[in-house]
């Protein structure tokens, strides 16, 4: 595992820690950040086709058709 240095103001520090653990609370951050991204990606490929291919439907349409798919 890979360690990482941040360095941040003592109030910032002050309010992570109202919310657990500093080391675990920059942890779900920083996956909470690559999932958006991940999103902001998809979507963005999911828009790209959608163009290419002439497709009627919107990326909002589209993304809850997937959630559907994945729910049956």
């Amino acid at each position: 595992m890979t360690t990482i240095s941040v360095r941040v103001s003592e109030k910032e520090k002050a309010a992570l820690r109202r919310h657990g653990k500093i080391s675990k609370v920059v942890k779900e951050a920083i996956n909470l950040y690559l999932d958006s991204a991940r999103s902001r990606e998809t979507f963005k490929r999911l828009k790209e086709l959608q163009q290419a291919e002439n497709i009627t439907t919107t990326t909002r349409e589209e993304a809850a058709l997937i959630r559907e798919d994945r729910h049956r």
